[in-house]
């Protein structure tokens, strides 16, 4: 489901983030949510992650929930919990690996993000041919009028949203690595 795919990849960048900041959290007596790394989370989180979430469970639904369900009878409300949970995941990642570093086993966090990693290319696997088409969930049961997602008009923004996240992911960990 590419809704758990964004948790789990906002996830391992919080994981990421926490080690790119080794220096900061072993060096600042102050509490992990308390430093500049983890309000460089925040902001990519807010600038980045939850508004790509909000575009594609406002937009595409149905797709973003690999048609598990029907969209049209998950409340508003739950949706936004999983928009939240996107946010938190980096948060939680970041968290985690704060308390890691501090507790001297560095180690684990490449380990916790590739876990994470994992979880995200098994999760597109085996959802490969529900995500290679566009349409909602009636369609999708039904077996009709879905398109090709290449057909559908959702190849370019989910490049775009791709290349934002990806860019945004780098600068953030380059910057937690070189600055702090």
């Amino acid at each position: 489901m590419p809704l758990l795919a964004l948790v789990a990849l906002n996830f391992a960048l919080g994981v990421g983030a926490a080690l790119a900041s080794a220096r900061e959290l072993r060096a600042s007596p102050r509490a992990a949510h308390e430093t500049l790394s983890f309000r460089a989370v925040l902001l990519h989180d807010f600038l980045i992650a939850v508004p790509i979430a909000t575009y594609l469970v406002a937009r595409v639904t149905d797709w973003t929930l690999s048609y598990t369900v029907d969209s049209a009878r998950v409340p508003s409300l739950v949706l936004a919990a999983f928009v939240a949970a996107d946010a938190l995941a980096a948060v939680a990642g970041f968290a985690i690996g704060a308390r890691l570093l501090r507790d001297h086993r560095p180690q684990a966090l490449p380990l916790l993000a590739g876990l994470a990693g994992a979880v995200v290319l098994v999760g597109l696997v085996v959802a490969r041919h529900r995500l290679g088409v566009i349409g909602t969930f009636a369609q999708y049961r039904g077996g009709f009028g879905l398109r090709g997602l290449g057909n559908g008009g959702l190849v370019g923004p989910l490049v775009a949203m791709a290349v934002v996240w990806s860019a945004g992911a780098a600068h953030l960990l380059h910057a937690l690595s070189r600055r702090l």
